[in-house]
């Protein structure tokens, strides 16, 4: 179906005023039963007195297509149709096609990005569990700074109070540097305590290291001669 244009409305306003006065002058005024679509822009107009109207030709220019076209060259005036849009691939500029030519319509391309000249530490001297500042400079006289923090280093932990001895709390200090000046605080250690000796089934040793298994067998061994005790006085009662 052909769509009427705003420019072509004047022109049907006119037919419609003729028609209207061509009508005036019967007694009896017709209506429109139906408008038929010719499909080349012009319309049929059926009266209810069997008369028809045809329009002239209402078809309005062809509209613009919205299709983007893209090349790394400036657009020829043989490339797309009006309406197309453009893009210069190598420049990001942008056309429009009006009346069968290329018109500019802008760029797209972003602002330049500046690169880094130089980074350098700016203050500090990297000493351990210090805080250093660098500074980075951008071309175009810009500058941002960030800061780093120097880890610490354990050089060694020293025992410095106690000697070791059972059933004693030794304290322990530790160093950051070589000289041992500098500290990282201390901690402590308690240390445990002599064994006595341990009760087997049938005597007690001394001076003599026992497993964790064997003093658990050893153990074992002693409940059950304590209940085979029981079973026989309960039995002698």
């Amino acid at each position: 179906m052909d769509i009427i244009s705003l420019g072509n409305i004047s022109k049907l306003k006119k037919q419609i005023i003729q028609l209207s006065t061509d009508v005036d002058a019967v007694d009896d005024p017709l209506t429109i039963e139906e408008i038929v679509d010719n499909n080349d822009g012009t319309f049929i107009w059926k009266f209810s007195d069997s008369t028809e109207f045809t329009t002239s030709n209402l078809t309005g220019p062809q509209g613009y297509h919205a299709i983007w076209m893209s090349g790394d060259t400036i657009p020829a005036d043989t490339d797309g149709i009006d309406g197309n849009m453009y893009i210069n691939t190598a420049t990001q500029d942008i056309y429009n096609k009006v009346d069968g030519s290329w018109n500019s319509a802008g760029n797209i391309q972003g602002i330049q990005g500046n690169s880094i000249s130089s980074i350098e530490r700016t203050d500090g001297d990297g000493s351990l569990g210090t805080v250093d500042t660098y500074t980075i400079s951008v071309e175009g006289d810009s500058e941002y700074t960030f800061e780093i923090a120097q880890g610490e280093t354990i050089k060694s932990v020293e025992r410095t109070d106690g000697d070791g001895s059972a059933g004693t709390t030794d304290t322990y200090t530790i160093w950051k540097d070589e000289d041992k000046t500098i500290d990282a605080g201390t901690f402590e250690i308690v240390n445990g305590e002599n064994g006595t000796g341990i009760i087997s089934d049938d005597k007690i040793v001394d001076d003599e290291l026992w497993s964790s298994t064997k003093v658990n067998d050893e153990l074992v061994k002693i409940q059950q001669q304590a209940q085979q005790n029981a079973v026989a006085m309960s039995m002698v009662l």
